[in-house]
């Protein structure tokens, strides 16, 4: 959080706050000050407030954050931080000519930054996206979150859509949500929300994901204009990165395919690292130089910042403490803080959002396995991860009276090449040779990935369903 606070910003903010101030508890407005002043200088980044040239936009966001503050505060039960983070939210929103980028400043997240990171949109990840007509993915993305914070966003883009300095600057996406998609965010949100939706839209069917390493090769090579030398899986290396895969091109360099020159095109040059980025949601396709930072900064872009655990409407642990209060007893004394340390660490890192898959994948293991188990449990959590080999719950091995665990966690956890096509064919068959908890683990996990995959998509991805195709022949001992 920013501490230095300009005085420009600080006087904007007295003047702008007062609809929110007849809503909110005397005890809480100091704290909401430095929250909300903290994160407009973060937004503004050194930037005037008080320019000319820019004044008036400023003040719309500022009265559109406010009154969709002051609005949530009579719905729900809101404390300073969700009340700041709905305040700013307006300054962080690409479609709102925000920025996102600006929350991620090194060290850990508090909660109204994590807040904030859950609620704004990624950027537009296609054309027809950024024209307004498909916002699948960041509807899948706020039907994740707490209704406090899916009626914060509600309200903010229908603040900003009725308020015409905003509006007439806005993206297509920032329009206010239509009927069909309220639907999908209306889970336990508050009755008496004043959002005046336009009639029914019909609702796109989600594309349907790229499933599998061997699905992105197959895109690649039938990507328009590029003619392969060969088109067998040896030519390339895959790897996932949260919504994306990498595609490297493993062949000789004179064979790498290049898109085909017209008279009086220059040459294209050779990149250095040649690969593509395929996006596992939209299946685009685009041709890149891997070079060292190629895949981070579109990564880094496009992605989305789920809630860290631990979220609660109010009386919050500190973020870097709340993973280890999930975890369920026996296990947690022993290897809660170690899970604390190595979650307080990738929380620095800006490639958490992988780390907490480990935990969603964890989670929904557990909900799978019979309780009472400690070693059961802590395999469990060793055995999942996230999409890197880094995204694991724990840094190095556990606590030695958990080396059972760690065993079988190990036997249970599937290789990068067993979870699509014959590989997991090949690993449901050698499970059937194994001690009945490392066939019920593995079968456990597979499922809880294949639900964290559902959630993150919308869909379940066609690798995933084959692989659970293969292990509903494991005898799981039930």
């Amino acid at each position: 959080m920013v501490s230095t606070v300009e005085p420009d910003v600080a006087a904007a903010w007295a003047t702008e706050r007062g609809p929110l101030w007849t809503v909110l508890a005397p005890a809480d407005r100091d704290t909401l000050d430095g929250l909300a002043t903290g994160l407009l200088s973060l937004a503004l980044d050194g930037r005037p407030f008080a320019d000319p040239a820019s004044e008036p936009h400023h003040r719309a966001l500022l009265r559109v954050g406010v009154r969709a503050a002051a609005e949530l505060a009579r719905l729900v039960d809101a404390d300073a931080e969700l009340l700041a983070a709905t305040a700013t939210l307006p300054w962080f929103d690409d479609a709102l000519l925000g920025a996102r980028f600006r929350l991620l400043a090194p060290g850990p997240p508090d909660w109204t930054v994590a807040m904030l990171l859950a609620m704004a949109p990624p950027e537009a990840r296609s054309m027809a996206e950024a024209a307004g007509e498909d916002r699948g993915h960041y509807l899948r993305q706020l039907a994740a979150l707490p209704p406090q914070l899916r009626a914060a966003v509600i309200l903010v883009r229908h603040a900003a859509a009725t308020t015409p300095e905003v509006a007439a600057l806005s993206m297509g996406t920032a329009r206010p949500f239509d009927a069909a998609e309220l639907t999908l965010l209306a889970h336990g949100l508050p009755a008496r929300l004043p959002v005046a939706a336009p009639g029914p839209r019909p609702a796109a069917p989600p594309a349907e994901p790229v499933g599998s390493p061997a699905e992105a090769v197959a895109l690649v090579v039938s990507f328009g204009g590029y003619q392969l030398a060969t088109a067998t899986d040896a030519d390339f290396t895959v790897d996932a990165v949260e919504l994306v895969y990498r595609v490297r091109w493993n062949g000789p360099r004179d064979g790498y395919p290049r898109r085909p020159t017209y008279p009086g095109d220059p040459e294209p040059v050779a990149p250095l690292e040649p690969g593509w980025i395929v996006d596992r949601v939209t299946r685009e396709v685009h041709p890149v130089d891997l070079s060292p930072g190629v895949l981070e900064s579109y990564v880094d872009t496009h992605r989305e910042y789920p809630l860290p655990p631990g979220w609660r409407a109010s009386g919050r642990v500190p973020v870097g403490d709340a993973l280890a209060g999930l975890l369920p007893e026996p296990v947690r004394a022993e290897l809660g803080p170690a899970v604390t340390t190595a979650y307080r660490r990738r929380l620095a890192d800006s490639a958490w959002p992988d780390y907490l898959v480990a935990w969603w994948v964890a989670e929904q293991t557990l909900r799978s396995l019979p309780g009472g188990d400690a070693d059961l449990t802590a395999a469990a959590l060793l055995a999942a991860r996230g999409p890197g080999e880094r995204d694991a719950l724990l840094d190095g091995d556990p606590p030695l009276a958990y080396a059972g665990a760690w065993a079988l966690a190990e036997s249970a956890r599937p290789r990068a090449d067993e979870v699509d096509g014959p590989g997991a064919a090949r690993r449901a068959a050698a499970l059937a040779g194994e001690p009945v908890a490392v066939r019920l683990l593995a079968v456990a996990n597979a499922h809880a990935r294949a639900r964290v995959e559902e959630a993150r998509f919308g869909v379940l991805p066609a690798a995933r369903a084959a692989e659970l195709h293969a292990l509903s022949t494991v005898d799981i001992g039930r």
